[in-house]
């Protein structure tokens, strides 16, 4: 998969690299600008846990079994935000970070967006300011 990623790596570097730790029910990580990422993999996701993980600002939650977004400060990918846009990858970018939505990226046959005309790629990458 690194190969098909453009990355160079071996498999043994690769491994070595920084992410996210993942535990029973969260993969909770960290950029290099001070943002944090928040996967929570539970099948039924405790409201009160995404609460608490969406209460801190520069945070991006994930969250796939989640219906609704908890209140908070954080940028929150549930259920519907992530049907919508299909994989994502989030970088560092200055203060903020950027996310890529793989349904904008790429248009595919089994993307619920395409129109059989490829979208300009600009479309596909949001770029989120520093919050206050």
């Amino acid at each position: 998969w690194l190969r098909r990623d453009g990355d160079g790596s071996d498999q043994a570097a690769a491994a070595l690299r920084p992410g996210l730790e993942r535990t029973r029910r969260t993969a909770p990580g960290a950029l290099p600008n001070g943002w944090r990422v928040e996967v929570n993999h539970a099948s039924m996701p405790d409201p009160a846990d995404l609460a608490r993980l969406c209460a801190a600002p520069r945070t991006i939650l994930i969250a796939r079994n989640a219906g609704a977004a908890p209140a908070g400060a954080c940028l929150f990918y549930g259920r519907r935000a992530l049907a919508r846009a299909g994989a994502i990858g989030v970088w560092a970018e200055g203060e903020g970070v950027r996310v890529e939505e793989s349904s904008q990226r790429a248009p595919r046959l089994w993307n619920r967006r395409w129109d059989g005309a490829a979208d300009d790629a600009a479309d596909a990458v949001e770029t989120i300011a520093e919050r206050p």
